[in-house]
């Protein structure tokens, strides 16, 4: 009787070797889904890895920009409603 084990077995090498890429896929999928974004790190495609972080970056300068810009509003509105007096002695 020999022995095989999964070193000398052929067929359980192939198999081992479809198994591992099976879950490196799976990973990939997890990491995906996790993540929301398609391209999660430079790992899984660098180039469209640093267009994505520079278009984040761009978006997320804009998005503080406004927030920015709302903050200003609303600090104006509020001094509007405390001294319309003084506002419109302004426009005179």
């Amino acid at each position: 009787m020999a022995m095989n084990s999964v070193n000398t077995n052929i067929s359980s090498m192939v198999a081992l070797q479809s198994l591992n890429r099976t879950s490196d896929q799976l990973s990939v999928v997890q990491k995906c889904i996790s993540t929301g974004f398609r391209v999660a790190d430079a790992k899984d495609d660098g180039g469209a890895f640093a267009v994505t972080q520079a278009v984040r970056a761009k978006e997320s300068a804009k998005l503080q920009s406004l927030q920015i810009r709302q903050q200003l509003g609303t600090q104006a509105m509020s001094i509007a409603n405390q001294a319309p007096q003084t506002l419109l002695s302004l426009f005179r």
